[in-house]
């Protein structure tokens, strides 16, 4: 065989040695003819699907892929921020206050007070808190709160000079206790107080008590004074008493140094 045709002979059989490796995929057309079709590889994805395709046939696979929802609680916390961490505004500064320049009158009143077991004149307030209710001279009802700041604003609206002047003796503190009863009451009490009993000539009476009395407090340097109601008994020795109406108890605190009527209750 001459070389020419030998060499076309070997590529030849190389090249089927070659394609047979390759599985054809032989259909015939319309026309009878065989075409041969390679059939692509199938790729999937987990989102799509793939196909593959020939001239007759179509194949088509599907991956599906399943959601779970599960239902999330939702939980609302309230945070309480401590007191200790919480903005607070500030108070408004007091302004300060002026010294009350009856403080030590008042504090004498008290003492003598208790001594004379006065503060049966209270009246209860509630969770055994005393009160002192009076109308002012202005016909306003105040709780003076206790029985020494009503008896310092008595003697605070008498018509007078509070400080009477140094006291000589007991009877020169008598008749200056007169002197502010007047004022506070008038002269038709003063009358009353000093008057003489109606009764038969033939008996003679006495009175019980003098119309003011007074005692002395040494370690206070005061006096206390008070009027007594008309009251007379017999001197025959027979039982017998005449009174005169009485009223509520009166009294006032003088001081002795320089004669001040710390305090009175008079018109209560």
């Amino acid at each position: 065989m001459s070389i020419k045709y030998f060499l076309p002979l070997v590529f030849c059989t190389l090249i089927l040695a070659s394609c047979s490796r390759i599985t054809p995929d032989k259909t015939p057309d319309d026309t009878g003819e065989v075409k041969t079709t390679i059939a692509a590889p199938e790729t999937t994805t987990t989102t799509a699907a793939a196909t593959s395709t020939n001239t007759k046939t179509t194949a088509a696979k599907t991956k599906s892929k399943t959601t779970t929802t599960q239902a999330v609680a939702t939980t609302v916390v309230t945070v309480t921020v401590p007191a200790a961490y919480e903005k607070k505004e500030e108070p408004a500064a007091e302004a300060p206050t002026e010294p009350d320049p009856n403080e030590e009158d008042k504090r004498i009143l008290k003492a003598i007070n208790e001594l004379r077991s006065n503060f049966r004149y209270f009246s209860i307030n509630g969770e055994n808190k005393y009160s002192f209710e009076h109308y002012t001279r202005d016909g306003e009802l105040l709780d003076f709160k206790n029985i020494e700041n009503y008896m310092v604003y008595e003697a605070e609206i008498l018509p007078m000079d509070r400080v009477l002047g140094s006291i000589a003796d007991e009877q020169d503190l008598l008749e200056k206790a007169r002197n502010v009863l007047i004022t506070a009451k008038g002269q038709e009490y003063m009358e009353w107080l000093e008057k003489e009993p109606k009764h038969d000539p033939a008996i003679e009476y006495v009175r019980e008590k003098p119309p003011i009395m007074a005692q002395y407090y040494e370690e206070y340097d005061t006096w206390y004074v008070y009027p007594t109601s008309p009251s007379w008994k017999r001197t025959d020795g027979e039982k017998g008493v005449i009174s005169g109406w009485s009223e509520f108890p009166s009294f006032m605190c003088i001081r002795n140094s320089d004669g001040k009527l710390l305090g009175c209750l008079l018109n209560f």
